[in-house]
């Protein structure tokens, strides 16, 4: 609550819990930084990103605790794909999935386009350059209208 980049808490987390009560809920505590963008993740989705047949992007260096990403290294296992700290600034897993087998990632966004392409991804690009000056990417410019939550 000290960091003016610090959005969810645990009331977030009570909230997700009580809402969704089938789901198993994990909460992360990010890294974060008010003067060093590079040395902070804002939201998750700047450092993890899960696919829907099961494949990760993460940049552990996003999350406060070794313990989390030990966790997350031992979930997704040869499923996960580790993204670096300028890949992490720049958005690299902040992506748009339009379908299990389909996602949006912003243009020149290579290592991370190929890696999706090996495991059998279809990718599309967007220029999205400009958006990410702001702090935001492809999910952070979405607001979809219905989601299916599938278990």
């Amino acid at each position: 609550s000290s960091f003016k980049t610090a959005r969810t808490n645990a009331h977030a987390l009570e909230w997700l819990e009580t809402t969704f009560p089938s789901y198993k809920v994990r909460g992360f505590e990010l890294k974060k930084s008010d003067t060093n963008a590079r040395e902070g993740a804002l939201h998750l989705d700047c450092c993890l990103f899960v696919a829907a047949r099961g494949h990760a992007l993460f940049h552990p260096g996003g999350l406060k605790s070794a313990r989390d990403v030990a966790w997350i290294r031992a979930r997704f296992g040869d499923k996960l794909f580790e993204i670096d700290a300028q890949e992490m600034f720049d958005m690299h897993s902040n992506l748009i999935s339009i379908n299990p087998d389909t996602l949006v990632v912003g243009k020149g966004f290579d290592r991370v386009r190929n890696q999706l392409l090996s495991w059998g991804y279809r990718v599309e690009e967007v220029p999205f350059r400009e958006t990410s000056k702001m702090g935001g990417l492809l999910r952070c410019t979405t607001l979809p209208l219905r989601r299916s939550l599938s278990r």
